[in-house]
């Protein structure tokens, strides 16, 4: 196996190979990035915040939570959401593409 070494800039996920390397990169190869910037290689954490304020909820008829329900410290508060969840379901816009199952774990997303 033989080894080039060359620096390059990303541009739309794609590496351009240097001229001078180019006929000796042919076939299969094995990549391996290593990042000069440490800011590259921290991600943002997806902020549900943000993203339920650009793109609310659409809830008809709405009931909020009595302060009892709330504050109820006899039962499981996960239970009492759950409850709360089952008597007021949420209505999805149908506008919102899901990601199913496939696409959440395909790792080129």
């Amino acid at each position: 196996m033989s080894v080039v070494k060359f620096e390059a800039t990303v541009e739309n996920g794609s590496i351009i190979i240097p001229t001078e390397f180019r006929n000796r990169v042919k076939g299969k190869v094995e990549v391996s990035v290593r990042l000069k910037n440490k800011s590259n290689a921290k991600e943002e954490p997806y902020d549900i915040i943000s993203e339920l304020i650009k793109n609310p909820l659409q809830v008809s008829d709405p009931k909020p939570l009595m302060r009892d329900e709330i504050y109820d410290r006899e039962k499981d508060r996960t239970e009492n959401f759950i409850n709360w969840l089952i008597k007021n379901p949420l209505k999805v816009d149908k506008s919102i593409p899901f990601l199913t199952r496939d696409e959440i774990y395909d790792r080129k997303l």
